[in-house]
């Protein structure tokens, strides 16, 4: 075998080893350009308590978000966590060749009450342990009373989140459960990750109380002082 050739079967020989070493199952995030990162450079999750009557509105915003996929840069990631009349799962959006795209990444085995704050950490502990990022903004999705009195329980709501407990768009049962806000505000504050913002897509939260209780969540809060129409 000459010099060269030698030198050439060394070489090929040389790749494959490299390329055995190489463990495409890493902890590293696939990016949809097809390379990897370590840690994404901002990421956008949207939680959504939908197990009541706005159940069918959910769905419609989701697919609003499949469609707005198409502007998500390649660093960045669109995550949803949906609890709706089915089993809850948390879904990635992103842009693939010019063509959005929506993948369920994590489906949970049962169903719990994603409007308990202590089923809020398995949700974002989740995606922060396998979709780090440097920064994470946050989109509340469900009902929210805000900081006002509901004449029917005489007493301050100060909540958000809506969850009947029977996996069904009925909003009458008497299990429902809601999330304070000063425990919303503890639970925010202790994420290990920056927040850029948290939008409220729920009524009523724009009140300054509220914002009071979230001066330390966030750079921004986005939200509106009155009603948000279910098509809006």
């Amino acid at each position: 075998m000459s010099y060269k050739i030698r030198q050439l079967f060394l070489c090929v020989i040389s790749l494959f080893i490299l390329a055995a070493c190489y463990d495409d199952s890493s902890n590293g995030i696939d990016l949809p350009s097809g390379g990897r990162v370590d840690t994404l450079r901002t990421s956008t999750l949207v939680y959504i308590m939908a197990e009541n009557n706005l159940d069918s509105y959910s769905r419609k915003d989701i697919a609003e978000m499949y469609q707005g996929a198409i502007d998500v840069p390649h660093d960045c990631g669109m995550f949803a966590f949906v609890d709706d009349v089915k089993i809850p799962r948390i879904l990635r959006f992103y842009n693939e060749g010019g063509v959005p795209v929506c993948d369920t990444i994590y489906t949970f085995s049962d169903d719990f009450c994603s409007s308990d704050i202590n089923e809020f950490s398995g949700v974002f502990n989740w995606l922060l342990n396998n979709y780090p990022t440097k920064e994470l903004n946050i989109v509340l999705w469900s009902h929210g009373s805000g900081w006002l009195k509901d004449a029917s329980r005489e007493r301050v709501q100060r909540v958000i989140g809506f969850d009947n407990g029977v996996n069904s768009p009925d909003g009458n049962y008497p299990s429902v459960k809601s999330v304070e806000i000063d425990e919303l505000a503890g639970f925010l504050e202790a994420l290990p990750v920056k927040k850029g913002f948290i939008m409220f897509d729920a009524c009523f939260m724009q009140g300054i109380e509220v914002i009071y209780e979230l001066r330390n969540c966030a750079d921004w809060i986005i939200a509106s002082p009155a009603e948000i129409p279910g098509n809006g």
